[in-house]
């Protein structure tokens, strides 16, 4: 038997994709590549050899919702995600990677060792990834450096990816293989750039204990972006949103642009 849900989850990952597509076409790259991010629902796996070290249970996260994986050596997994349970195979690919397939399941799911962890991708979906880990401490929002400088914040900085929990949606490039624009900083002010020919959006910012942040509101969705430097000296930005009582935080590895 189909476990329950497994149709509406179908359901829903078919609309997400439907609005992205549409989204892309018409809207600014904050309200269509980001927004788009909120509706898709997340499925989770994991990967790695077939001896102890891929066994066991591995924990992501989709926005709030906890994606739970366990692999068992008789070739049989199963995959929690929030309300929503599948079970079936896995077996290992040609390519050394590990392919999850189940029924009740939309799509198959790949499964890939990396230094940290596993990385999930969907068989039928190119520019999402899913990473999971031991724990779900992994996904906590780096710590911002309390006393980085405005001066630091300067400049033209890009975003390969908005990692949602531990779900990582591409935000594109550009005709050369780079990652587009993000946001330009000039002083305190932000300026977040658009994918049409609209006029991109520059907000007043606010720098406070080593943080730079600003909120707007566009089209009736309220957002906060937020940028912040680690200890580490990795330059990061959070993008929160909130649509009609719903709300996310995306988070964006910054990359200075030369």
């Amino acid at each position: 038997m189909k476990d329950s849900g497994a149709s509406a989850e179908g359901n829903a990952l078919a609309a997400a994709h439907a609005v992205l597509g549409k989204e892309r076409k018409g809207m600014k790259r904050l309200t269509s590549i980001l927004l788009a991010l909120l509706m898709l629902v997340g499925m989770a796996l994991a990967e790695e050899t077939p001896d102890d070290t891929l066994m066991g249970n591995w924990y992501g996260l989709n926005a709030q919702t906890i994606i739970r994986l366990t692999m068992k050596e008789d070739g049989e997994f199963k995959l929690v995600v929030g309300y929503l349970s599948y079970t079936g195979s896995w077996q290992q690919t040609a390519e050394g990677e590990y392919r999850l397939e189940s029924p009740d399941m939309a799509t198959d799911i790949l499964l890939r060792e990396t230094e940290t962890g596993l990385e999930l991708r969907y068989d039928t979906i190119d520019n999402m990834l899913v990473l999971l880990a031991r724990s779900l401490d992994a996904w906590a929002t780096p710590a911002a450096c309390t006393d980085t400088p405005l001066e630091a914040f300067q400049g033209v900085w890009s975003a390969q990816y908005a990692r949602s929990g531990s779900t990582l949606t591409s935000l594109g490039t550009d005709e050369n293989g780079a990652p587009l624009p993000f946001c330009t900083v000039s002083g305190t002010d932000i300026t977040l750039y658009t994918i049409t020919d609209e006029v991109d959006l520059t907000y007043p910012a606010t720098l406070k204990d080593g943080v730079l942040s600003m909120s707007a509101q566009e089209k009736g969705q309220t957002f906060i972006v937020e940028l912040f430097q680690t200890e580490e000296g990795g330059m990061y930005a959070t993008f929160s949103v909130n649509i009609v009582g719903m709300s996310n935080t995306l988070v964006l590895e910054l990359s200075p642009v030369e």
